[in-house]
């Protein structure tokens, strides 16, 4: 039994890394103790998607897409352990779409109903 409830959570957690859509939101504290923002390193001219992880403090990583000109962030999904809570963790952005996209069409997450949310930038 336990074995088919693990297989069914890793096709469910698999299938959930395959779209790209609304997910959690970044108001919400379980998951981010600081919300996302941009990071933007002055000294090495690199930015970075910035969160601290929340309450539950399971390891998770947002994805990104550019959307209609625009680079968007969103959560689907976290693993089921981890220590993570109140460290804080960076995607960097380095493909050069989506640095373009930052720059003339803005950062934006995602939340649950769909809304999309601009993202502050904090230069580091």
């Amino acid at each position: 039994m336990r074995f088919v409830f693990a297989v069914l959570v890793a096709s469910v957690v698999a299938g959930c890394g395959l779209r790209f859509g609304p997910g959690y939101s970044m108001h919400n504290k379980r998951y981010f103790g600081d919300s996302p923002h941009i990071a933007v390193h002055t000294n090495t001219a690199t930015y970075g998607l910035r969160w601290q992880y929340g309450e539950m403090g399971f390891f998770f990583e947002p994805r990104a897409k550019v959307v209609d000109g625009q680079l968007c962030f969103s959560l689907q999904g976290t693993s089921s352990s981890g220590a993570y809570r109140g460290r804080y963790s960076e995607l960097p952005i380095t493909d050069s779409k989506k640095i373009q996209a930052l720059q003339r069409g803005g950062a934006f997450w995602l939340g649950p109903d769909g809304e999309k949310v601009r993202l502050e930038v904090r230069k580091l």
